[in-house]
C-alpha cells in the first residue's frame, strides 16, 4: 500500500500490516540511470521518512517515527550534507528528536547511490542509504536506521524506515 497523500512521480513510500498493525516501511521508485544524474552544480532535497522504533513505553501510544530529512547534494564536488529530524508518536504526543547531522558521507559525481551515518554515538545500527529516482535525479528513495536517546526515560532506542524525497 501506498501512502496516498505524497505527491511524488518517480517514487513512493510502502507500507505493510500485519493483524492490522504496521510491520514496516520500504521506498520504491524508478532509478535514475547511469549517467544522467547531474555533474555540475548542486541540489537540495526535502525528504519525508517514516518508519518505527523499538520502544514501546507508556505515554507512546503507536512505535511510529515521522519526520523530515534534507539531503544538500554539490554534484561537482561530489558531496552530501544534511540532517535527519523526526518526531515519535506523531499522532499522539509528538515527542521531537534531532536533528541528526549526516557524517560519514559517501558520495562521488555523477554516482546513482550515496550513504552515510548519523552524528550520534550511542550505540545500535546508524545508517542511511539512497538512490537517485527519475530520468534526471528529480527525486530520490532510500532507508535509514538511527540510535536514540528515549525523551520519555533517557534510554537508548533504534528507530529505522524509508524516506521519499524530491528538489
Amino acid at each position: 500500500m501506498t501512502i496516498p497523500y505524497l505527491n511524488y512521480q518517480y517514487s513512493a513510500p510502502l507500507e505493510w500490516f500485519t493483524d492490522d498493525s504496521l510491520t514496516g516501511v520500504e521506498a520504491v521508485g524508478i532509478a535514475t540511470p547511469a549517467g544522467a544524474v547531474p555533474v555540475t552544480g548542486s541540489a537540495s532535497y526535502s525528504a519525508y521518512a517514516y518508519g518505527r522504533t523499538s520502544e514501546t513505553n507508556k505515554p507512546l501510544v503507536d512505535p511510529l517515527v515521522l519526520g523530515d530529512m534534507t539531503l544538500n547534494f554539490d554534484f561537482a564536488r561530489g558531496s552530501l550534507s544534511g540532517n535527519l529530524t523526526f518526531m515519535l508518536d506523531p499522532e499522539w504526543n509528538e515527542y521531537g528528536l534531532g536533528p541528526f547531522a549526516f557524517r560519514e558521507t559517501v558520495y562521488s559525481t555523477g554516482s546513482t547511490t550515496f550513504s552515510g551515518k548519523f552524528d550520534t554515538d550511542l550505540p545500535g545500527v546508524n545508517s542511511f542509504s539512497g538512490l537517485f529516482t527519475g530520468p534526471h535525479a528529480e527525486e530520490l528513495i532510500g532507508n535509514f536506521a538511527v540510535p536514540y536517546r528515549s525523551p520519555i526515560n533517557g534510554q537508548t532506542y533504534q528507530a529505522d524506515g524509508a524516506f521519499v524525497g524530491k528538489q
